[in-house]
């Protein structure tokens, strides 16, 4: 029974830091995004509510990813510094799961938009698929795996489920409402994540040196700005929004770089 409650334990603590990770990258727009889309919808407002869902797009794509390279880079030294070598290797496949969460996190929004024009069949259609993934993920690795491996098989399992959901939710909402609209825009910021996470692996396996993988997160999110800017950036139409936005505050220098 001791086995049991400590994996009961890790596995709740690890799904409640993965939770937390999700509300940190949502911050800017935790309050804000419902009841601005919803006034937008209900004013009927198509050319507003298609804007400010795709800043509020832009917003996440870029805490999403920052959060992601931090974890990658910085999650081994700071828990081997504040707890030590050995508590980190008990969790340190942590580390991907929780990198693939903040990722996923980037396909959020569609699930908020769906809830605002009131078409819900598409969440019952996610979560239902959503179950069925988590289900068959855990009911087919459960029986063959020893005690140890079950938190980090019950957490994928939450984050493969949850990221599924957004997935499709947000996909959903880009066809239906938006028709495509603003997509490049994800493509974009995947393909540009996805190689700088690539290269940051790499690095990470050179050392676990504080100020070597600090240095490297900082590299890690310069990369993925100018790849996302070579790539096409947040889009002409977007940049003048923001630019309009700031209304000078900011020199165009700086934005031409989104």
């Amino acid at each position: 029974f001791g086995v049991e409650a400590a994996v009961l334990v890790i596995t709740v603590i690890a799904v409640s830091i993965v939770q937390r990770g999700w509300d940190v990258a949502n911050v800017p727009l935790a309050s804000v995004r419902v009841p601005i889309l919803a006034r937008l919808h209900a004013e009927k407002d198509e050319a507003r509510f298609l804007l400010i869902q795709r800043l509020m797009v832009i917003i996440v794509i870029y805490t999403s990813i920052s959060m992601g390279i931090i974890v990658l880079t910085l999650f081994e030294p700071l828990l081997g510094l504040l707890y030590g070598k050995q508590y980190f290797l008990a969790v340190s496949w942590a580390i991907p799961i929780a990198t693939l969460a903040v990722f996923f996190n980037m396909f959020s929004l569609g699930n908020s938009t769906i809830r605002q024009v009131e078409q819900y069949w598409p969440i019952v259609a996610g979560i239902m698929m959503t179950t069925i993934v988590m289900a068959t993920v855990l009911f087919t690795s459960v029986s063959t795996l020893t005690p140890s491996r079950l938190p980090p098989l019950a957490v994928g399992a939450y984050v493969l489920g949850r990221g599924f959901f957004w997935l499709f939710t947000d996909l959903w909402t880009d066809y239906a409402v938006f028709r495509w609209q603003g997509t490049e825009l994800k493509v974009r910021a995947v393909a540009a994540a996805g190689i700088t996470m690539l290269l940051l692996y790499f690095g990470t396996e050179a050392s676990t040196h504080f100020l070597w993988r600090g240095g490297l997160a900082a590299a890690g999110l310069l990369t993925f700005l100018l790849l996302f800017r070579l790539f096409g950036g947040v889009g002409h139409e977007a940049r003048q929004a923001i630019e309009n936005l700031v209304n000078g505050r900011v020199s165009n220098k700086w934005l031409q770089l989104l």
